[in-house]
């Protein structure tokens, strides 16, 4: 690279902070199917899906901009790489949990 542009050039990496909201979610999801009532499972579905859902769509757009924007020398992370998938499908498998135990308790209604 040449020295008259090395000042114009900045470095960035993945939003990590978006996806550790998503892992804080899905977490949360997975602690509300330890109780057994209907809030707390109607409560864990929205964690485990829309809200992971929505931080990774946020953070996947973010990451995109990063990697496409002109003057920046993007640094990859292998655990951001694979790491939103493995949130996106544990949000996945602990609504569908939730989503059995709402089920379940409106079946008995």
């Amino acid at each position: 690279m040449n020295d008259e542009y090395a000042d114009s050039w900045q470095e960035k990496r993945p939003p990590m902070v978006i996806l550790l909201l998503a892992v804080v979610s899905v977490a949360g999801s997975y602690i509300l199917l330890l109780f057994g009532d209907f809030g707390s499972h109607l409560t864990g579905y929205l964690l485990g899906s829309v809200v992971c859902a929505g931080l990774i769509t946020v953070f996947m757009k973010v990451d995109m901009n990063r990697r496409t924007a002109p003057d920046v020398v993007y640094l990859a992370s292998a655990s951001a790489r694979f790491g939103w998938s493995a949130v996106l499908l544990g949000g996945i498998v602990a609504s569908g949990a939730h989503a059995w135990s709402i089920a379940a308790e409106l079946a008995v209604r």
